[in-house]
């Protein structure tokens, strides 16, 4: 688990390729804590609870992290995105943290929007107003909720989000009401979904949550972890990680309706398996995929003619 990375990515808002500064701290997540809580595909809690093992004093590891935070910031390059991920909500993180960021943030002009994740029990006016305060006026401000999927059952059922649509409407027009910029996260192909509803999942997910006033569409293609009901379902025989074909469908067809940023197979605690075809048109797709991240271009008729996209076809028909 890094603290720190850089990495391009393609701005919706301003139509351009820009630096973003990776920053990730393990502060963890209430809902993964919580008994009969944490999502079926997610692991990163298992990651997180390994790191903080290894601290003998927890505030002090996160003191440090202001110290890294500074590190990174000496490095900034050409950035222009802080990105912070925190293993849960970034409203779970102590105050003083924030303040600490922000303080460092507020005096680097270039540094232009600040993005992190959360739950929407934590989106409050009080919040809100919190990090309006501490950041400087002209920051942009983008609020990402792990909403996965409009549909209840699948939400509730085979995600175990732990949220109603109502509260991440709740949560999402708060957000913009209040000037900041509300996005959300889509789940390709969670539990007991086969490749056909997860399609049809995300396509309406997608429609629904702009319907409502997400601004952007973080897609993410589901990877497994261990230590999960995703991997002992994968691990049983009982599931497969998305087609990467399937995610040329989505992006091919919605890329230019909806801002939609696709997110990375890879992450803490590492996956045993992830978004994939074949094994033989697999780098080169990935390769159209790292290049749309960069550019929101896709091109389609470049990719590779391979036979396991009429098994593909198959499974989705």
């Amino acid at each position: 688990m890094l603290p720190y990375s850089f990495e391009e990515r393609y701005n919706h808002f301003t139509k351009k390729t820009e630096v973003c500064l990776i920053f990730s701290i393990p502060i963890g997540c209430f809902w993964a804590k919580k008994p009969g809580g944490r999502c079926t595909n997610c692991g990163f809690q298992v990651g997180i609870d390994a790191v903080h093992q290894q601290m003998e004093n927890i505030d002090i590891i996160f003191n440090d992290f202001i110290g890294i935070f500074d590190r990174a910031m000496a490095h900034i390059g050409e950035a222009t995105t802080i990105v912070f991920y925190t293993g849960g909500s970034f409203f779970e993180m102590p105050k003083y943290l924030m303040e600490a960021f922000f303080r460092r943030i507020n005096k680097i002009g270039q540094i232009k929007e600040v993005f992190f994740e959360t739950r929407p029990e934590f989106v409050t006016i009080d919040n809100i107003r919190l990090i309006k305060e501490l950041a400087r006026p002209d920051l942009i401000l983008k609020i990402a909720i792990g909403l996965e999927s409009s549909n209840d059952r699948i939400r509730e059922k085979f995600v175990n989000k732990g949220f109603s649509k109502n509260d991440y409407v709740r949560a999402t027009q708060l957000i913009e009401s209040e000037g900041l910029i509300p996005c959300t996260y889509v789940l390709l192909k969670p539990l007991n979904l086969s490749e056909k509803e997860a399609i049809e999942d995300v396509v309406e997910t997608i429609k629904w949550s702009h319907s409502v006033g997400s601004k952007l569409t973080l897609l993410q293609a589901t990877f497994v972890q261990n230590h999960t009901p995703l991997a002992k379902a994968f691990k049983a025989g009982k599931y497969r990680a998305p087609w990467l074909w399937s995610i040329i469908k989505i992006l091919s067809e919605f890329k230019d309706k909806y801002p939609i940023y696709l997110g990375h197979f890879e992450d803490y605690p590492p996956p045993i398996a992830r978004p994939q075809n074949c094994g033989q048109c697999d780098d080169a797709i990935c390769a159209s995929l790292e290049v749309y991240r960069k550019t929101n271009e896709l091109n389609v008729d470049s990719l590779p003619k391979c036979e396991c996209h009429s098994r593909w076809l198959k499974e989705i028909d």
